[in-house]
């Protein structure tokens, strides 16, 4: 019974946590509605011109930041993005099932709900340019998408052919910003400024949670303080005390963040997250360590 007390007194840093998943998870879908609707292109994204195609190649394959190259073309009814990317395992697209391409030129594709496909063998293909490309995904989240009759491809032979060329990716101090011109935004940040409302709801939630970690700090070394001040009449120094209780928060905290780690491996999610949680610990050693002798101090008054 003692050991279940002591468990439910972690509870509260379990819900701290999953609030960052859930913060977590809404900036995320916000950031896949927004390149939906914008036909996979970021709120700001460059058009290049075919001269100064291979400086952005070479720019981006040097950089580490994520970038991809879209060309727009049509293949009859159909939509077709002829996409290139430094780092396919770095992009999130909006899929409804299957899985992104992993490396550029593949005979591999994503399409849209409403894309006619044929299937052979028990795998589907869809016919584009004359070319067959196996269907790995559906790409779409959104009902009535923008992207239900879009076929994607990465196809090395369309990446100099005629058509706008956009650049997309995070622009922040690179030096591919000057290799283009801004495009223009077709997507929902045209209207609503989603970005700038989840930036505010992720800074939120960012202040929500540090202030809930101090409130619960403070409350769990107020609980406890007597049983240290028994430990330390009993023989115990306090620093023996305040080494074994950080070790258990750390263990804790780090148990959890093995699991998550094991699980977004398993469903193939990005990691960030985990630098959340790894800033959540820190946060609660520091205020654990501030409230343990403040606390020692006022019960020796």
């Amino acid at each position: 019974m003692r050991k279940l007390k002591e468990i439910l007194t972690y509870i509260p840093l379990l819900i701290l946590l999953i609030t960052l998943w859930l913060n977590y998870c809404y900036q995320r879908q916000q950031e896949l509605i927004i390149l939906e609707s914008n036909t996979l292109k970021t709120s700001y994204h460059l058009l290049i011109s075919s001269d100064k195609m291979n400086d952005v190649l070479k720019q981006m394959e040097a950089s580490s930041s994520n970038f991809w190259l879209i060309r727009e073309m049509k293949d009859g009814n159909k939509e077709v993005l002829n996409i290139f990317a430094n780092d396919w395992l770095k992009i999130s697209f909006p899929l409804k099932i299957g899985r992104l391409l992993s490396t550029n030129d593949v005979s591999t594709a994503l399409v849209g709900q409403s894309v006619e496909t044929i299937l052979e063998e028990g795998r589907e293909y869809v016919i584009c340019f004359n070319q067959r490309y196996e269907v790995i995904g559906r790409i779409g989240m959104l009902d009535n998408s923008p992207l239900s009759n879009t076929v994607i491809i990465s196809d090395k032979r369309f990446l100099f052919s005629d058509g706008e060329v956009s650049l997309n990716g995070d622009f922040e101090d690179s030096k591919l910003v000057d290799l283009g011109e801004v495009g223009d935004n077709r997507g929902i940040e045209r209207l609503l400024s989603l970005s700038k409302f989840a930036l505010l709801i992720q800074i939120g939630t960012l202040v929500l949670v540090s202030l809930s970690t101090i409130i619960w700090i403070h409350f769990f070394i107020q609980k406890k303080c007597i049983c240290y001040r028994i430990y330390y009449l009993l023989g115990k120094d306090y620093q023996s005390i305040y080494r074994k209780e950080l070790c258990k928060l750390f263990l804790i905290n780090s148990s959890i963040m093995a699991l998550s780690f094991g699980l977004f491996v398993a469903i193939k999610e990005r990691m960030d997250i985990l630098f959340q949680f790894l800033l959540l610990m820190v946060f609660e050693l520091i205020c654990f360590t501030y409230f343990f002798y403040r606390g020692l101090d006022n019960a020796d008054k």
